[in-house]
């Protein structure tokens, strides 16, 4: 009889790199639950795009908000640890018995999945949530354009983990992900304590935090001077970061200069304006309102502007003459309504 287990998997409501996607992949098993939460978070974002330092532009700590989350568990088990366990395949096939997914580095050079298959040495990080006999069920951008789900051997899979120098593994290891019962989560109990909310989840269930949400915005909308107190020595404001709505200004001073502004830039304020426009629609469930429905309007008319821009920027890629102008008139054009927007959103709030 064949061994399997395949754990759920929802795709997630917003795509944009491994990291983030497949935590909220998890997160989503329990959709109706869930959802608030997110609305609640991903709100921030944090760019950086000079000379001197390779590019970053991503929302803020969404890595950090792991364990913070109450409806995942999430734990890492250091690579030196994991070691301990010996035979892989074994560890990794009783971790997912256990309803555990696995998400660790791998260098790609040795998984034929990945286009840099015996072609190039490429750190990146792959997701695991089942497995068949000698294969695993996994999740990535293979191609590094497109997140997909393929069958990955194990034997593959186990080289391109240890062969993976460890000086590279900046993930430190394997991050567990597991999802937490709503019945006697003290974890979920503590946190709508500290925030003020109901603490009965069950019945009432998780509602978003509207206050939480209109600080937050707040805060983004004013932009203020990030300074990160945990490693301010690694990831601070004197590396050159921004923060809040002024990174779109970043975005748009960095357009004149070829290659400094992609569509997966432009993707990003797509998923960003997406997930205003779903705490819209949310609010809307709860109390309806013409206020909300014109609200609505305008963040689905941002949404369809930004799309626009990012199709441009994918057909200036393709071209030889870059031609910009047309790209920051629209780019402004869209700033202007977005900021209106979500003053709007922040005041109803």
């Amino acid at each position: 009889m064949m061994h399997k287990k395949v754990l759920p998997f929802k795709e997630s409501i917003i795509s944009f790199s491994p990291n983030m996607d497949h935590f909220l992949s998890v997160l989503e098993n329990q959709h109706d639950i869930t959802f608030p939460w997110i609305l609640e978070n991903y709100i921030d974002l944090i760019i950086r795009k000079d000379e001197s330092n390779p590019p970053v532009f991503e929302f803020l700590d969404y890595n950090k908000i792991w364990w913070t989350c109450p409806f995942v568990h999430v734990s890492r088990i250091e690579r030196q640890a994991f070691e301990v366990f010996g035979n892989l395949q074994e560890t990794i096939t009783a971790l997912l018995e256990r309803d555990f997914y696995l998400f660790f580095l791998v260098d790609t050079y040795y998984i034929e999945n990945y286009i840099t298959y015996k072609k190039e040495h490429v750190v990146h990080d792959i997701f695991v949530y089942g497995f068949e006999e000698e294969y695993v069920y996994a999740s990535d951008y293979f191609d590094f354009r497109y997140k997909k789900r393929e069958k990955v051997s194990f034997n593959s899979l186990i080289e391109g983990y240890q062969k993976m120098p460890k000086t590279w593994d900046y993930g430190r290891g394997v991050v567990l992900f597991k999802n937490e019962q709503i019945a006697n989560n003290i974890t979920l109990f503590q946190y709508k304590e500290s925030m003020g909310g109901q603490l009965d989840v069950e019945k009432v269930g998780y509602q978003m935090d509207r206050n939480l949400v209109k600080n937050k915005l707040r805060r983004f909308l004013d932009s203020p001077v990030y300074v990160n107190c945990v490693t301010p020595t690694i990831f601070d404001y004197r590396l050159g970061y921004t923060t809040g709505f002024a990174v779109f200004e970043v975005l748009r001073k960095s357009m004149t200069n070829e290659g400094e502004v992609t569509p997966k830039d432009m993707h990003l304020v797509c998923c960003h304006v997406k997930l205003m426009l779903e705490r819209v629609k949310y609010l809307m469930q709860i109390e309806p309102d013409k206020e909300l429905k014109m609200l609505e309007g305008e963040f689905e008319k941002n949404l369809y502007e930004i799309d626009i821009i990012k199709k441009m920027c994918i057909k200036e890629m393709l071209i030889e003459k870059r031609n910009t102008e047309k790209i920051i008139l629209r780019f402004d054009y869209f700033l202007d309504m977005y900021k209106n927007a979500l003053e709007k959103l922040c005041e109803f709030l």
